[in-house]
């Protein structure tokens, strides 16, 4: 059963079950249970838009670029909120990954002879 589903069982009136017990019962936080999901502002979906159309121009872009762009288009936007924005839309920035440890696997590896000394 679904948290939405659980959530329709709890009855706030009932005498005999506090909604603390009700909540414990079904699983649910109490938190949840009082919780109401908001509308994205309009300014946000038109950022979100914005940083969409440029993570598809290019995918390579962090917040801190794209920070830049956006402010020197007009739109003055900070790094943390395109940071948000940016997992709201599960969006991001593709990089190389560092290879420090990568062993080569044509040299020889010498062995630890201090191993099973006191």
């Amino acid at each position: 059963m679904s948290a939405f589903d659980r959530k329709a069982l709890i009855d706030k009136n009932d005498k005999d079950f506090s909604v603390r017990l009700q909540c414990s019962m079904l699983e649910i936080h109490r938190s949840g249970l009082y919780y109401t999901p908001t509308q994205a502002s309009t300014e946000d979906l038109a950022f979100m838009r914005r940083i969409d159309e440029l993570h598809l121009e290019d995918p390579t872009l962090g917040t801190r670029r794209l920070s830049k762009i956006l402010t020197r288009e007009g739109k003055p936007i900070g790094r943390s909120r395109v940071g948000r924005l940016m997992r709201i839309m599960r969006i991001t920035a593709i990089y190389r990954a560092p290879r420090t440890t990568i062993a080569d696997p044509l040299k020889y590896k010498y062995p630890y002879l201090l191993r099973n000394l006191h």
